[in-house]
């Protein structure tokens, strides 16, 4: 069994920043290569809802420059 209190707060939380803020979030699902996205960037991205998209498609939303730092920053974060 596992207490999931704090985790589901703090959940809560940043779902309450990111509508206050107008902003979305994301998360990589490492074995699927996978990103789950929130509501909000499909708001902003104009695209249309489903349960994740790959990561290539993902990149594929940002401007060249941001999207060359993007993949540095995952190639970073997943070694």
């Amino acid at each position: 069994h596992l207490d999931l209190t704090a985790y589901k707060r703090a959940e809560l939380i940043s779902t309450d920043i990111q509508q206050i803020a107008n902003i979305g979030g994301w998360e990589l699902d490492l074995k699927n290569n996978a990103v789950k996205l929130t509501e909000k960037v499909f708001d902003i991205l104009k695209i249309e809802k489903s349960d994740s998209i790959l990561k290539d498609q993902f990149l594929s939303f940002f401007a060249k420059e941001e999207k060359s730092r993007m993949s540095q920053f995952l190639a970073e974060v997943i070694r």
